[in-house]
């Protein structure tokens, strides 16, 4: 799988709620960034995820940039409960991804 299909597979997993999916993409060493939390290891974002999971989703992508260092992805997320435009930048190391920096206004998520 290319970086590109690793994150695509993130994003899916995710939006479907398929936490097992999004472990299975993430290096042990994971780090998020975000806006609400900051996660310093796969384990601790899985046990967040298990205790709040995200509810099945649709998502559109607006956008892919990819460079050296990593890929962005522009995307809007239909939760139930309404849509919220975010960025993400992933880092990834041997086909895993180890750094996501997640941007999205808070003022929007409910």
């Amino acid at each position: 799988m290319t970086n590109r299909d690793i994150v695509l597979e993130y994003l899916t997993c995710f939006c479907k709620g398929d936490i097992s999916g999004v472990e299975a993409v993430l290096a042990l060493d994971f780090q998020l960034t975000g806006p609400l939390h900051t996660f310093k290891s796969r384990d601790e974002y899985i046990q967040s995820l298990r205790e709040n999971p995200p509810k099945p989703s649709r998502y559109e992508i607006l956008e892919i940039a990819e460079s050296e260092t990593g890929i962005s992805v522009f995307y809007e997320y239909n939760k139930p409960s309404g849509c919220l435009t975010i960025a993400q930048f992933f880092k990834l190391r041997g086909e895993k991804i180890c750094e996501i920096l997640l941007v999205f206004d808070t003022k929007n998520f409910s």
